[in-house]
């Protein structure tokens, strides 16, 4: 499984798609910035470093990111289908199980990579806004936010993962991916017990210091996500197998 892991970032190599992604990702904490910056001193939004870097990292990790991990999984496995990349793997052999768990723990790696860069845009924004004192209590509040977006966003895409296996057209996920995210995000308030993603975000502000508005159980949080986490990885190894069949 180690060299399938590696070999997945092998055909990453000339492919544009992640500076793409890094480059659209990286649009939001820019615009707020000079949003911010752009506002009167004593304006009432300005508030203060929490309240930007929280437009940020929330906006980020309810919308963003879902729909960013979404195009991710598809493009992952179109690859196999493009050339028949494939059926070259499986002479090899190779189990399927494997692939589809190695294309998954890259996706992680990916999300947690991007999310790191993202945390450092936004402080960065955060100090050019010039109009509140940044803390390194917050600036740690910010990476560790943007670590737990990067890992636990994937998990929560995990259901992404079945309709990505049950189809070889990358248009199916990614359109689920935005259907998908635009639930979550239009029911933060009431699907928290519901929606994986809600979920993951629920666990990752856990004590919300930023005051989102998005409230539940964390241990329930936590359970739902293990329990559709590992259906949807299990449908999906299963769906992937009989694919080819």
């Amino acid at each position: 499984m180690v060299d399938i892991f590696f070999s997945e970032f092998q055909k990453l190599k000339r492919k544009k798609i992640l500076v793409t992604l890094l480059l659209v990702m990286n649009i939001l904490p820019i615009l707020l910035a000079v949003y911010f910056k752009m506002l009167p001193p004593n304006s009432p939004v300005v508030g203060n470093f929490p309240s930007f870097y929280k437009m940020c990292l929330a906006y980020m990790g309810l919308l963003i990111l879902p729909i960013i991990i979404g195009i991710l999984i598809a493009y992952f496995f179109h690859l196999e289908y493009s050339n028949n990349i494939l059926k070259q793997l499986l002479v090899i052999p190779i189990k399927k199980r494997d692939i589809v768990i190695s294309k998954f723990l890259v996706i992680e790696v990916l999300s947690i990579i991007l999310m790191l860069i993202y945390a450092l845009v936004v402080i960065i924004g955060g100090v050019l806004i010039g109009k509140f004192e940044i803390p390194l209590l917050s600036i740690g509040r910010v990476v560790l936010l943007a670590l737990g977006t990067g890992v636990l966003i994937p998990i929560a895409c995990s259901p992404i993962l079945i309709f990505t296996s049950i189809s070889r057209s990358i248009i199916l996920p990614v359109c689920v991916s935005f259907v998908y995210a635009l639930i979550g995000f239009m029911g933060a308030e009431s699907l928290v017990s519901v929606h994986t993603v809600l979920n993951a975000i629920n666990i990752i502000y856990y004590k919300n210091t930023e005051g989102l508005l998005i409230s539940g159980n964390v241990i329930v949080s936590i359970v739902n996500l293990s329990i559709i986490t590992v259906i949807s990885i299990t449908l999906s190894i299963l769906f992937f197998k009989r694919r080819e069949e």
